[in-house]
């Protein structure tokens, strides 16, 4: 039976009121988020509003989570091998050096997260003209420079094509150190000893700007891999011009400053490098409100700052692995091949005669194949990258990406090439012995090999000290030196007496005209090859449009690489990071950022 006290006119009519109350405070509930929205949702300019119209909303209970877990992680933070340039400034470093810098400045072209393959990014669109010599370049408008406690308020203005032309010179100015600058200097027209006021004028020549939107790149030579150095796989950010104009070379390192999904807050050397995330960012808002690289050198210390939970992410030996996957960490693996690691012989400088020492074993093509059959590839990669993608041999050693290049230039790859590793690279300590013997060597010799870690591949010193056992067995002794890998790069770009007859490491992606240009012509920064037939085929490259004739230039240069013996390649490998799988729910990286974890800005995190 129903009260009497229900059927009162004044309680009915308070009910409908009640209940309307009740919905509205249960809408409002239903309305706040419990979870940021996922990465690729909060991307500008994706979603129309008119097709959200049809989109179903989950109902949420309003007391079903504690408040806690509506919330982004706070701050991501990635542990790794400290990079040997601890700075603020893009054009002092080299490519690998730009890990800390890639969260806050972009670049013209991307490399799509899954495929490696070129994208838009600051550029709309690009067109090579049919001589080679003119790139034709779109930028997006109404991109903002970041505003923060080191810019004005308002920020540096609107990205435009004056900042493209801006960061030309930037990178290849009188006192840029930047990594592959001889390339560089190439492809713009730029000669070595230019003044300030002469570099300018050149870069004035190689940009011309049409309107704030739209520009010309006219080349003195042909580049038609332009997309590969405008792109993250190499070193050319884009920076503000109105930033320079103001503040200068003092004031630029202050701060990183860029257009990017991150705003940088501080680096502390030897310690941190902390960034915000950017609201509402154009390209893609991270999911997290702050980012952090620690600096660990020691690799058991990243290893427990990961088991502890002080940070997500951490670039962890292969051989600790193991322990951290039964801790239940997990591993997240590049898309793409990320490295091939290869260690260079020193002095190698047949175009400069009074840098040659005449009597340096390296020169001998037999010395070097006698170094490459005395190393037991094989065991070594058992021994120190146990549970990653490893490949040794065939593709391994061509210096091209056997992918990208392959897909851009049918032919490139010689079959050759894998037909006979065995033959000419394989382990064989007794030939590796009779080489010396043909060399002139049948005592050995002694020579200096220099160690470092890098991030990505931080087993890079127990490789060298495996390889030193090795050479030890056909009667070659190599002296270990430990230095930093900035002062070792000051040493081949010196061509100093300490690197003549020195061998040193490398872990990074090379490709096509870069790898020639940047690696193994007279023109190069790196000195790391110098002879009249590499210098030969740049030449041709620097002329030749045609497919045909750029892929047998390229097939030729690949034969020079692996015949003669150019550097001592290990292996190729795919990039691994490992993360916590109670904060990281996925991750997607192409590795093509010399071997890097670039893109960090699409890290999916769990809300905590």
């Amino acid at each position: 039976m129903v009260p009497h006290w229900f059927r009162s006119p004044k309680v009915l009519i308070l009910i409908p009121i009640l209940l309307l109350l009740l919905g509205a405070v249960a809408c409002g509930s239903a309305a706040e988020p419990t979870t940021s929205a996922p990465a690729d949702t909060q991307a500008k300019d994706t979603t129309p509003a008119d097709t959200m119209k049809d989109v179903p909303v989950a109902k949420m209970e309003p007391t079903a989570m504690p408040e806690a877990t509506t919330k982004k992680l706070d701050r991501l933070v990635i542990a790794v091998s400290p990079l040997g340039w601890d700075t603020n400034y893009s054009y002092k470093v080299t490519t690998s050096g730009l890990l800390d810098k890639r969260p806050v400045l972009e670049y013209l072209i991307a490399n799509d997260r899954k495929t490696g393959a070129y994208a838009p990014e600051l550029a709309t669109s690009w067109k090579m003209s049919p001589d080679g010599y003119t790139w034709d370049i779109t930028l997006k408008e109404g991109v903002q420079w970041q505003a923060g406690p080191l810019s004005p308020p308002e920020g540096w203005g609107e990205f435009t094509a004056e900042d493209v032309k801006h960061s030309f010179w930037l990178l290849i100015h009188p006192d840029s150190a930047a990594s592959g600058i001889g390339g560089w200097r190439n492809m713009t027209g730029v000669k070595k000893g230019m003044t300030y006021p002469e570099t300018y004028a050149v870069i004035d020549d190689f940009v011309e700007i049409i309107d704030p939107h739209t520009l010309k790149l006219h080349t003195p030579q042909v580049i038609a891999e332009m997309e590969f150095f405008l792109a993250h796989s190499r070193n050319f950010p884009i920076e503000s011009k109105a930033r320079w104009d103001a503040i200068g070379h003092d004031g630029y390192g202050e701060a990183i400053v860029g257009t990017g999904p991150l705003k940088f807050i501080e680096r502390k050397e030897g310690v941190h490098v902390r960034y915000e995330a950017v609201p509402d960012h154009w390209r893609q808002t991270p999911d997290y409100n702050e980012l952090e690289f620690r600096w660990v050198q020691e690799p058991a210390t990243r290893l427990a700052t990961l088991l502890t939970e002080e940070v997500h992410l951490s670039d962890i030996e292969r051989a600790s692995r193991p322990q951290a996957l039964k801790k239940g960490m997990k591993i997240i693996t590049s898309t793409q091949p990320a490295m091939f690691n290869k260690w260079y012989f020193g002095g190698l400088w047949w175009t400069e005669p009074d840098k040659l020492d005449a009597n340096l074993p390296f020169l001998k093509k037999e010395v070097r194949q006698a170094m490459n059959k005395a190393i037991n590839r094989e065991a070594i990669s058992e021994a120190f990258l146990g549970g990653s993608d490893v490949r040794i041999g065939g593709e391994s050693i061509y210096g091209f990406d056997p992918t990208l290049d392959e897909a851009i230039w049918p032919g490139l790859i010689n079959p050759k090439w894998a037909e006979d590793w065995d033959e000419v690279y394989g382990y064989d300590p007794a030939a590796a012995k009779q080489l010396l013997v043909d060399a002139g060597y049948p005592e050995g010799f002694e020579f200096t090999l220099y160690l470092y870690t890098q991030a990505g591949l931080p087993e890079m010193v127990d490789i060298g000290q495996a390889m030193a056992l090795d050479f030890a067995e056909i009667g070659i002794t190599a002296n270990l030196v430990n230095l930093e890998f900035s002062g070792v790069r000051g040493l081949y770009r010196a061509q100093a007496p300490e690197i003549n007859g020195g061998m040193w490491a490398s872990r990074s992606q090379h490709r096509t005209n870069y790898s020639l240009a940047g690696s193994v012509t007279n023109s190069t920064t790196s000195h790391r090859w110098q002879r009249e037939d590499t210098d030969a085929i740049s030449a041709k490259l620097g002329e030749t449009v045609d497919k045909a004739g750029r892929t047998a230039l390229f097939r030729e240069w690949g034969d020079i690489v692996y015949y003669d013996f150019m550097y001592i390649q290990m292996f190729a490998l795919f990039a691994d990071i490992m993360v916590n799988p109670k904060y990281i729910a996925g991750y997607d990286f192409p590795g093509v950022y010399s071997g890097y974890y670039g893109g960090l800005e699409y890290v999916d995190t769990i809300p905590q």
